[in-house]
């Protein structure tokens, strides 16, 4: 997610969504009546019978109906009723209009009010993904690239050889050894979050076995993947292959699940730091004992108004707001707690 500006005084934003995480993070912000503007195309029918139709691109805004990321399309399609087009005789004033949302399109969203917690859960997109230090290592058993991705591009980051005679491995253990010592030192080094060991043949999957063998921790998270080609190619391959969208995601349902075990821990604990059940949450935010509210994302969406008010509160005292994908583990857990749950600074009495 890139957020390009805000501007309060007009209650607008302008962002640009780069993975598909981010469709869905904006499918939960655009709400019923907001006005939603973006570049989309209509057909056009010719004149006649002998002339083709054709596909023109507009800039329209819509007043929002529905909004629904598609997840096998990949595309947030946003519905309603036209406010403004350029040129305007394609998408008259008050006609029905979709615009399908896809990575790398930009979307003007503008509301009567911004709430808090909308605002942070795109930033938390944003920070998500331009902040995410992952490293990819594609190799084979000649040569190992190393990139980075940056701004979701990948950064050329060097390369290593494997020690070879002619075409082969030297028969001998310490020579392999060694070039997968050379490519644990050199990804140590770099210090990255994340890490994604990809490429073709029986090498990785060797150098994973020696991973596990030598207990090695080289980051968070390390992922291993299958690609066809080495060297840049390869690079380029894997993050074709929607590794970056699985690595942004499953960092967050990480980050989430550990919230979400620390409460299970204190409600385990009997210790008092944590509640759950609407009611009691809600006395605890009003009372702002609350340090952290965890809340499902279709419970907030069938009772919106109730929960928005307790987020709000909470946030004005100084809580932290985390909301859960319902389809995900940690989602699924507080769900059978209602849907809503906090953890607390201190014990209610």
């Amino acid at each position: 997610m890139k957020i390009k500006s805000i501007n309060p005084k007009e209650h607008y934003l302008k962002v640009v969504p780069e993975i598909l995480d981010d469709l869905w993070h904006l499918e939960q912000v655009i709400e019923e009546g907001d006005i939603v503007s973006g570049i989309t195309d209509r057909k056009i029918k010719g004149r006649d019978d002998n002339q083709k139709s054709q596909r023109v691109t507009l800039y329209v805004s819509i007043m929002v109906e529905t909004a629904a990321f598609q997840e096998y399309s990949g595309v947030l399609k946003v519905n309603g009723t036209v406010t403004e087009s350029k040129p305007e005789e394609l998408a008259p004033l008050k006609s029905h209009q979709s615009i399908d949302f896809e990575p790398a399109k930009e979307i003007r969203i503008q509301k009567k009010e911004w709430k808090n917690y909308q605002i942070e859960r795109l930033k938390k997109a944003e920070k998500a993904t331009t902040k995410l230090a992952t490293l990819l290592v594609v190799f084979d058993d000649e040569t190992a690239t190393f990139g980075l991705l940056k701004e979701f591009d990948v950064q050329a980051a060097g390369s290593i050889s494997g020690r070879k005679i002619g075409k082969h491995f030297i028969e001998k253990d310490d020579s392999k050894t060694s070039y997968f010592n050379d490519i644990i030192q050199k990804t140590k080094e770099m210090k990255p979050e994340s890490i994604v060991f990809a490429g073709p043949g029986f090498t990785k999957e060797e150098f994973q076995k020696y991973l596990k063998e030598k207990n090695q921790k080289l980051a968070n998270q390390v992922y291993f993947e299958t690609t066809n080609q080495t060297g840049v190619t390869g690079l380029s391959e894997l993050v074709k292959s929607g590794t970056l969208e699985k690595l942004v995601h499953e960092a967050q349902i990480l980050q989430d699940t550990q919230t979400v075990e620390r409460f299970l821990t204190e409600i385990g604990r009997q210790s008092g730091l944590a509640e759950y059940g609407f009611e009691h949450v809600q006395n605890a935010v009003n009372e702002g004992s609350v340090s952290e509210l965890l809340l499902v994302d279709s419970e907030l969406a069938s009772k919106k108004k109730a929960f928005e008010n307790v987020m709000k509160t909470a946030e004005n005292l100084g809580a932290k707001v985390h909301l859960l994908h319902a389809k995900t583990d940690p989602g699924k857990k507080i769900l059978g707690f209602g849907g809503i749950v906090a953890l607390l600074r201190y014990k209610r009495r």
